[in-house]
Protein backbone atom coordinates (compact mmCIF):
# COMPACT_ATOMS: atom_id res chain seq x y z
CA UNK A 1 0.00 0.00 0.00
CA UNK A 2 3.29 2.31 0.99
CA UNK A 3 4.74 1.84 -1.91
CA UNK A 4 1.47 2.33 -4.22
CA UNK A 5 0.80 5.63 -2.36
CA UNK A 6 4.98 6.69 -3.22
CA UNK A 7 4.72 5.77 -6.82
CA UNK A 8 0.91 7.77 -7.22
CA UNK A 9 2.64 11.18 -5.81
CA UNK A 10 5.76 10.02 -8.36
CA UNK A 11 3.54 9.75 -10.98
CA UNK A 12 1.78 13.08 -10.76
CA UNK A 13 4.69 14.92 -9.88
CA UNK A 14 6.46 13.29 -13.19
CA UNK A 15 3.59 13.84 -14.91
CA UNK A 16 3.54 17.89 -13.87
CA UNK A 17 7.25 18.19 -15.00
CA UNK A 18 6.31 16.55 -18.47
CA UNK A 19 3.86 19.30 -19.07
CA UNK A 20 6.90 22.14 -18.72
CA UNK A 21 5.45 22.75 -14.88
CA UNK A 22 7.64 22.42 -11.82
CA UNK A 23 5.76 21.66 -9.39
CA UNK A 24 7.92 23.09 -6.31
CA UNK A 25 8.37 26.35 -8.10
CA UNK A 26 4.71 28.31 -7.32
CA UNK A 27 2.05 26.00 -8.75
CA UNK A 28 -0.62 27.57 -6.25
CA UNK A 29 -2.42 30.47 -7.64
CA UNK A 30 -2.04 32.89 -4.41
CA UNK A 31 -4.37 31.02 -2.19
CA UNK A 32 -2.74 28.01 -0.46
CA UNK A 33 -4.84 25.00 -0.75
CA UNK A 34 -7.19 24.97 2.11
CA UNK A 35 -9.67 22.00 3.67
CA UNK A 36 -13.15 23.44 3.60
CA UNK A 37 -14.39 22.47 6.97
CA UNK A 38 -11.73 22.96 9.24
CA UNK A 39 -10.16 26.15 7.30
CA UNK A 40 -6.34 24.76 7.64
CA UNK A 41 -4.36 25.41 4.95
CA UNK A 42 -3.12 21.76 3.57
CA UNK A 43 0.95 21.10 3.93
CA UNK A 44 3.61 19.69 2.75
CA UNK A 45 3.08 17.97 -1.03
CA UNK A 46 -0.26 18.79 -0.55
CA UNK A 47 0.56 21.95 -1.42
CA UNK A 48 1.96 20.92 -4.81
CA UNK A 49 -0.35 18.68 -5.65
CA UNK A 50 -3.52 20.45 -5.36
CA UNK A 51 -1.69 23.59 -6.49
CA UNK A 52 -1.46 21.36 -9.84
CA UNK A 53 -4.98 20.21 -10.11
CA UNK A 54 -5.97 24.21 -9.41
CA UNK A 55 -3.37 24.88 -12.54
CA UNK A 56 -4.17 22.12 -15.11
CA UNK A 57 -7.71 22.01 -14.44
CA UNK A 58 -8.43 25.80 -14.23
CA UNK A 59 -10.45 25.91 -10.60
CA UNK A 60 -10.83 29.21 -8.95
CA UNK A 61 -11.83 28.34 -5.71
CA UNK A 62 -8.93 27.19 -2.85
CA UNK A 63 -11.18 25.18 -0.92
CA UNK A 64 -11.13 21.19 -1.69
CA UNK A 65 -13.47 18.74 0.18
CA UNK A 66 -14.51 15.12 0.55
CA UNK A 67 -17.49 13.41 -1.22
CA UNK A 68 -19.37 13.05 2.08
CA UNK A 69 -18.38 16.75 3.42
CA UNK A 70 -20.18 17.90 0.31
CA UNK A 71 -23.17 15.88 0.81
CA UNK A 72 -22.67 16.78 4.69
CA UNK A 73 -23.34 20.86 3.17
CA UNK A 74 -26.34 19.69 1.34
CA UNK A 75 -24.59 19.31 -2.21
CA UNK A 76 -22.73 16.79 -4.30
CA UNK A 77 -20.10 16.04 -6.72
CA UNK A 78 -20.78 16.48 -10.31
CA UNK A 79 -21.16 13.78 -12.56
CA UNK A 80 -18.02 12.49 -14.40
CA UNK A 81 -15.54 14.63 -11.87
CA UNK A 82 -12.00 13.12 -10.98
CA UNK A 83 -10.93 13.18 -7.40
CA UNK A 84 -7.59 14.63 -6.51
CA UNK A 85 -5.69 12.39 -4.02
CA UNK A 86 -3.87 13.84 -0.60
CA UNK A 87 -1.63 12.16 1.54
CA UNK A 88 -0.81 12.32 5.21
CA UNK A 89 1.15 9.99 7.74
CA UNK A 90 0.33 8.69 10.87
CA UNK A 91 1.87 6.12 13.05
CA UNK A 92 0.70 2.92 14.61
CA UNK A 93 2.43 1.56 18.57
CA UNK A 94 2.95 -2.30 18.61
CA UNK A 95 4.12 -4.37 21.49
CA UNK A 96 6.84 -6.84 19.87
CA UNK A 97 8.83 -9.27 21.89
CA UNK A 98 13.09 -9.47 21.21
CA UNK A 99 15.67 -11.97 20.84
CA UNK A 100 16.25 -11.95 24.69
CA UNK A 101 12.26 -12.19 25.25
CA UNK A 102 12.10 -9.22 26.96
CA UNK A 103 9.04 -6.63 25.11
CA UNK A 104 9.44 -3.27 23.83
CA UNK A 105 7.16 -1.00 22.25
CA UNK A 106 8.05 -0.08 18.38
CA UNK A 107 6.39 2.63 16.28
CA UNK A 108 5.62 1.86 13.10
CA UNK A 109 5.05 4.71 10.09
CA UNK A 110 3.08 4.96 7.75
CA UNK A 111 1.15 6.42 5.20
CA UNK A 112 -2.32 7.17 3.49
CA UNK A 113 -4.10 8.88 0.54
CA UNK A 114 -7.66 10.03 -0.03
CA UNK A 115 -9.86 11.53 -2.60
CA UNK A 116 -10.72 15.01 -2.41
CA UNK A 117 -13.03 17.70 -4.47
CA UNK A 118 -12.08 21.18 -5.42
CA UNK A 119 -15.19 23.52 -4.91
CA UNK A 120 -15.81 23.92 -8.59
CA UNK A 121 -16.64 19.95 -8.78
CA UNK A 122 -19.39 20.61 -6.54
CA UNK A 123 -22.91 21.66 -6.56
CA UNK A 124 -24.93 22.77 -4.26
CA UNK A 125 -21.90 23.37 -1.61
CA UNK A 126 -22.49 26.92 -0.26
CA UNK A 127 -19.76 29.09 -1.62
CA UNK A 128 -16.71 30.23 0.24
CA UNK A 129 -15.29 33.38 -0.06
CA UNK A 130 -11.58 33.78 -0.37
CA UNK A 131 -9.39 34.34 2.27
CA UNK A 132 -7.74 37.86 3.31
CA UNK A 133 -4.50 38.20 0.87
CA UNK A 134 -1.45 39.08 2.12
CA UNK A 135 -0.25 42.69 1.65
CA UNK A 136 1.03 43.53 -1.79
CA UNK A 137 2.80 46.38 0.04
CA UNK A 138 4.78 44.45 2.66
CA UNK A 139 8.23 44.38 3.27
CA UNK A 140 9.71 41.26 1.90
CA UNK A 141 12.60 41.40 3.16
CA UNK A 142 11.08 41.92 6.76
CA UNK A 143 8.76 38.83 5.98
CA UNK A 144 12.07 36.58 5.67
CA UNK A 145 13.80 37.59 8.32
CA UNK A 146 10.49 37.24 11.08
CA UNK A 147 9.89 33.65 9.33
CA UNK A 148 14.57 33.06 9.86
CA UNK A 149 13.87 34.88 13.36
CA UNK A 150 12.04 31.73 15.10
CA UNK A 151 14.56 29.33 14.25
CA UNK A 152 16.10 27.77 17.18
CA UNK A 153 19.89 27.31 17.19
CA UNK A 154 20.10 29.09 13.98
CA UNK A 155 23.84 28.89 11.56
CA UNK A 156 26.13 31.38 11.27
CA UNK A 157 25.38 33.79 8.00
CA UNK A 158 27.36 35.87 5.44
CA UNK A 159 26.69 37.58 2.44
CA UNK A 160 29.79 37.22 0.20
CA UNK A 161 31.30 36.13 -3.30
CA UNK A 162 28.97 35.30 -6.06
CA UNK A 163 27.97 31.68 -5.25
CA UNK A 164 25.14 30.44 -2.47
CA UNK A 165 26.21 27.55 -0.53
CA UNK A 166 25.58 25.87 3.21
CA UNK A 167 29.37 24.82 4.60
CA UNK A 168 28.22 22.31 7.16
CA UNK A 169 32.11 22.02 9.01
CA UNK A 170 31.27 25.74 9.84
CA UNK A 171 27.78 25.37 9.98
CA UNK A 172 27.17 28.61 8.28
CA UNK A 173 25.54 29.96 5.26
CA UNK A 174 26.65 32.16 2.67
CA UNK A 175 24.71 34.11 -0.14
CA UNK A 176 26.27 36.75 -2.44
CA UNK A 177 25.18 39.76 -1.68
CA UNK A 178 21.22 40.87 -1.83
CA UNK A 179 21.98 43.43 -4.65
CA UNK A 180 23.56 40.77 -6.99
CA UNK A 181 20.56 38.99 -7.14
CA UNK A 182 17.77 39.83 -10.07
CA UNK A 183 14.80 40.26 -7.87
CA UNK A 184 14.20 40.37 -3.91
CA UNK A 185 11.94 37.18 -4.27
CA UNK A 186 14.83 35.17 -6.02
CA UNK A 187 17.06 36.30 -2.82
CA UNK A 188 14.56 35.04 -0.41
CA UNK A 189 13.82 31.63 -1.82
CA UNK A 190 17.49 31.22 -2.14
CA UNK A 191 18.44 31.97 1.60
CA UNK A 192 15.41 29.58 2.01
CA UNK A 193 16.94 26.94 0.60
CA UNK A 194 20.41 27.02 2.19
CA UNK A 195 18.53 27.22 5.85
CA UNK A 196 16.84 24.16 4.34
CA UNK A 197 20.32 22.51 4.22
CA UNK A 198 21.24 23.79 7.41
CA UNK A 199 18.74 22.16 9.22
CA UNK A 200 20.30 18.78 8.05
CA UNK A 201 23.09 19.65 10.91
CA UNK A 202 23.90 17.18 13.28
CA UNK A 203 23.09 19.64 16.42
CA UNK A 204 19.19 20.11 14.68
CA UNK A 205 17.72 16.96 12.25
CA UNK A 206 21.24 15.71 11.59
CA UNK A 207 20.26 14.47 7.73
CA UNK A 208 23.09 11.81 6.42
CA UNK A 209 23.06 13.95 3.35
CA UNK A 210 24.09 17.30 4.86
CA UNK A 211 26.81 15.37 7.81
CA UNK A 212 27.58 12.36 5.47
CA UNK A 213 30.35 11.59 2.95
CA UNK A 214 28.45 12.64 -0.02
CA UNK A 215 29.45 12.63 -3.87
CA UNK A 216 28.45 15.16 -6.08
CA UNK A 217 25.39 13.80 -8.33
CA UNK A 218 24.91 11.12 -6.33
CA UNK A 219 21.48 9.60 -5.61
CA UNK A 220 22.30 11.15 -1.48
CA UNK A 221 23.12 14.54 -2.81
CA UNK A 222 20.24 14.65 -5.16
CA UNK A 223 17.85 13.83 -1.79
CA UNK A 224 19.48 16.70 -0.04
CA UNK A 225 18.95 18.72 -2.90
CA UNK A 226 15.32 18.19 -3.37
CA UNK A 227 14.67 18.42 0.67
CA UNK A 228 16.17 21.82 0.57
CA UNK A 229 14.48 22.88 -2.37
CA UNK A 230 10.66 21.98 -1.22
CA UNK A 231 12.03 23.28 1.74
CA UNK A 232 11.97 26.44 0.24
CA UNK A 233 9.24 26.00 -1.67
CA UNK A 234 7.47 25.34 1.56
CA UNK A 235 8.31 28.51 2.94
CA UNK A 236 7.58 30.54 0.05
CA UNK A 237 4.44 28.83 -0.60
CA UNK A 238 3.26 30.00 2.80
CA UNK A 239 4.48 33.47 2.76
CA UNK A 240 4.12 34.39 -0.53
CA UNK A 241 6.96 34.83 -2.32
CA UNK A 242 7.68 34.16 -6.03
CA UNK A 243 10.41 31.30 -6.55
CA UNK A 244 9.68 30.59 -9.95
CA UNK A 245 12.52 29.63 -12.24
CA UNK A 246 13.35 31.34 -15.98
CA UNK A 247 15.04 29.35 -18.54
CA UNK A 248 14.25 25.80 -16.55
CA UNK A 249 14.41 23.43 -19.53
CA UNK A 250 17.99 21.98 -18.40
CA UNK A 251 16.04 22.09 -15.04
CA UNK A 252 13.31 19.82 -15.30
CA UNK A 253 15.01 17.40 -17.06
CA UNK A 254 17.94 16.96 -14.57
CA UNK A 255 14.66 16.25 -11.59
CA UNK A 256 12.43 14.04 -14.49
CA UNK A 257 15.78 11.39 -15.02
CA UNK A 258 16.43 11.56 -11.04
CA UNK A 259 12.49 10.87 -9.76
CA UNK A 260 12.20 8.25 -12.73
CA UNK A 261 15.33 6.40 -11.31
CA UNK A 262 13.61 6.36 -7.09
CA UNK A 263 9.81 6.46 -7.18
CA UNK A 264 10.14 7.17 -3.46
CA UNK A 265 12.94 9.95 -3.36
CA UNK A 266 10.08 12.26 -3.95
CA UNK A 267 7.07 11.56 -1.24
CA UNK A 268 10.48 10.90 1.01
CA UNK A 269 12.10 13.96 0.58
CA UNK A 270 8.76 15.65 1.24
CA UNK A 271 8.62 14.87 4.87
CA UNK A 272 12.29 15.80 5.38
CA UNK A 273 11.30 19.16 4.30
CA UNK A 274 8.17 18.92 6.08
CA UNK A 275 10.51 18.74 9.17
CA UNK A 276 12.60 21.35 8.44
CA UNK A 277 9.97 24.22 8.12
CA UNK A 278 9.23 23.41 10.95
CA UNK A 279 12.16 23.56 12.46
CA UNK A 280 12.69 26.51 10.83
CA UNK A 281 9.20 28.19 12.12
CA UNK A 282 10.27 27.25 15.51
CA UNK A 283 7.98 23.95 15.49
CA UNK A 284 10.53 21.49 15.82
CA UNK A 285 13.26 22.17 18.24
CA UNK A 286 12.42 19.14 20.23
CA UNK A 287 12.64 17.07 16.94
CA UNK A 288 14.64 14.00 17.56
CA UNK A 289 16.57 13.81 14.95
CA UNK A 290 16.65 11.76 12.00
CA UNK A 291 18.55 10.18 9.46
Amino acid sequence: MANDVYIQVNDRILAALEQGIIPWKRPWTGQLPTNYDSGKQYRGVNILTLGIAEMVRGYSSQYWLTFRQAQKHGGRIKRGEKATYIVFSDKKVREVEKEDGTKELKVYHFIKSFPVFNWDQTDGVPRKEAGAGLDPDRDLIEVCDVVLSKMPNPPAYRESGSSAYYMPKDDLVNLPPMDTFKTTDGYIATKFHEYGHSTGHKSRLNRSGVMGAVSFGGEEYSFEELVAELTSAYLCAGNGIDNTLENSSAYIQNWLSVLKDDKTMFLKASGKAAAAVEYICGKGAGATPAS
